[in-house]
């Protein structure tokens, strides 16, 4: 009987939760709060949050959350550990990577979860990495590179983001910056491999747990 009675208390516990929660609608390919007006548009998988923050609304049994430090009439997301949608707002347009501000990349693998294992914190460094990025020839992305690694750039514009672009390494001279979201893909060469741990490296030392 005790245990009937709790789980009820629980059940409307829960329930008046969601009832809090700001109702979103899918209707013609948007997102809409209707309470506050807001139509969002799904994110591409090169925006990540850097923290979830709390919940805010509710579509098809989904909770959105905030992200901390942004407005929520702005963006939402997913609850986020690796694999996780964002939205944000029809009235604004989400930073290139060239107007992102990058001064900062974490170097990261992904194995079940995600784990940064260098990062490089010069701004030479990292503003030559995005002119090879945006400035480079395109080229085709090889299906079998050896490694792959998420470089993830965070700016002082935008400290609640993550802009995620893949690297992947192929051989010695040929090597490949992949983002998911425009399907861009040049080949850097040899630009970071002064900067990549190796296997041993990952092994015995690990990495730090992002999105935690």
């Amino acid at each position: 009987m005790k245990k009937a009675l709790l789980s009820l208390i629980l059940l409307l516990f829960l329930l008046s939760g969601c009832g809090n929660l700001i109702k979103i609608s899918y209707i013609d390919g948007k997102y809409i709060d209707k309470k506050n007006n807001i139509s969002y548009i799904p994110a591409t998988v090169s925006y990540e949050p850097v923290s979830v923050g709390d919940e805010y609304a509710i579509y098809d049994k989904r909770v959105l959350y905030t992200i901390p430090g942004m407005d929520p009439k702005q963006w939402l997301t997913e609850e986020f550990e690796g694999i996780g949608s964002l939205y944000y707002s029809d009235t604004i347009t989400p930073p290139k990577l060239e107007d992102f501000g990058a001064n900062l990349i974490y170097i990261c693998i992904e194995d079940n979860i995600i784990m940064k294992v260098n990062e490089i914190n010069d701004q030479e460094k990292v503003t030559d990495i995005v002119n090879a990025f945006i400035s480079g020839e395109e080229a085709e992305l090889p299906p079998d590179g050896s490694n792959v690694y998420h470089l993830k750039f965070l700016s002082p514009d935008w400290p609640s983001l993550y802009y995620d672009i893949l690297y992947v390494e192929y051989d010695s001279e040929h090597n490949y910056l992949y983002d998911r979201g425009t399907k861009h893909c040049v080949d850097i060469g040899r630009l970071l491999k002064d900067v990549l741990p190796s296997d041993e490296d990952i092994q015995t030392e690990g990495g730090a747990l992002l999105n935690a």
